[in-house]
């Protein structure tokens, strides 16, 4: 097999793998209404152990993901993590007295906080391993791949794209749409950042500023549930 058939090949195995493991997800969350670590355990399945499979068959389509973080990639990942996290916090504060949160409040009541125990294991899980899990799957497997048989912007795009609409199943009974389309956007945005750092530094760089953003969708979820 020719490098051109061998990267038109990985290309569509990689597209499709994601297509499956996200209209799967979007399954489990947003129609079957899974207990959340019955639904973990099936994205741990779909997001770390189908991609590594297919990886054994490929070597190398990993290779970038086994890089080191650089000093100052460190930096700069904590840097823009803790600007994002200060401003999804600013910004929820603005909009809080305008939006109405009791279907988000609803929503994490019957799934992630049945008791406070639960959420803050839950959300514990989410800040640290979660977002791995996701960093792996959309910028590990899907983007950095990508770029290497698509051109970079399109990898970008549709990782940052596939990445908002996989969250579609766990919010779509928590907003209206015109809030939840909001929403998607800026969640799309953030995975054009996230892939912009998995490129410049490695997927490190990106998993640590998606822990910031979750640790600012944590404390949002504390004062919706506890303190408001």
């Amino acid at each position: 097999m020719n490098s051109q058939s061998r990267e038109k090949k990985n290309t569509v195995f990689v597209i499709l793998i994601t297509l499956i493991a996200c209209i799967a997800m979007i399954l489990v969350d947003g129609v079957a209404k899974a207990e959340y670590w019955t639904k973990s355990f099936i994205k741990l399945i779909f997001f770390l152990v189908v991609p590594l499979i297919y990886a054994y068959g490929n070597k190398g389509i990993l290779s970038e993901i086994k890089q080191k973080l650089s000093k100052d990639g460190f930096i700069r990942a904590v840097k823009i993590g803790a600007s994002i996290c200060i401003i999804i916090i600013g910004a929820f504060f603005l909009v809080n007295p305008l939006i109405d949160f009791s279907g988000t409040v609803d929503g994490l009541k019957s799934t992630t906080a049945k008791t406070v125990a639960n959420y803050f294991t839950v959300a514990t899980y989410i800040l640290l391993i979660n977002s791995f899990i996701e960093e792996f799957f959309f910028r590990g497997f899907i983007f950095l791949n990508l770029k290497k048989f698509t051109p970079k912007f399109f990898a970008s795009c549709f990782s940052a794209l596939i990445f908002a609409v996989y969250h579609v199943g766990m919010m779509v009974t928590w907003f209206n749409i015109w809030v939840l389309l909001l929403i998607i956007f800026f969640i799309a945005l953030g995975g054009m950042i996230f892939n912009y750092l998995a490129d410049k530094y490695t997927i490190w760089a990106s998993w640590i500023v998606h822990m910031f953003a979750n640790l600012a969708i944590g404390f949002i979820g504390i004062y919706l549930l506890y303190l408001k």
